[in-house]
């Protein structure tokens, strides 16, 4: 995967855009950019990121379920991806593609029993 400074300087620029449209005044509510702060948080691995995001975006009026719905979605973004990688770089029989798939398969129960988690310290993200 290319870092930023290694893609072609038309791509630079409309990342930039992109990004500079997001955080001007007025493109997105506070609440909504809280949100995403939240779901950069979590697909950039800062854990302490995403709890001050988490409280930020409280604090500008998300509910809890908007901050779990963030959060789970970015976690999860990565399985697919990874397998078509797996497949297409190693082909369908190798192992590598094998260890790929299985990720998914353990990450269905481990994502029911991280709901389950949400859902007893729910009691902590009170609106108000």
């Amino acid at each position: 995967m290319k870092t930023q400074a290694q893609l072609p300087g038309q791509v630079q620029d409309k990342i930039i855009d992109i990004g500079t449209m997001i955080i001007r005044d007025g493109a997105l509510d506070d609440k909504t950019r809280s949100l995403v702060a939240v779901a950069t948080a979590v697909t950039s691995f800062c854990t302490h990121c995403h709890g001050q995001f988490r409280a930020m975006a409280k604090k500008l009026g998300a509910t809890y379920e908007q901050t779990v719905a963030v959060s789970f979605t970015a976690a999860s973004n990565d399985f697919e991806l990874a397998i078509a990688v797996a497949i297409g770089l190693f082909t369908i029989s190798s192992l590598q593609a094998f260890a790929t798939i299985i990720g998914p398969l353990v990450e269905v129960p481990v994502l029911v029993l991280l709901v389950n988690a949400a859902f007893k310290l729910k009691g902590g993200f009170k609106n108000g």
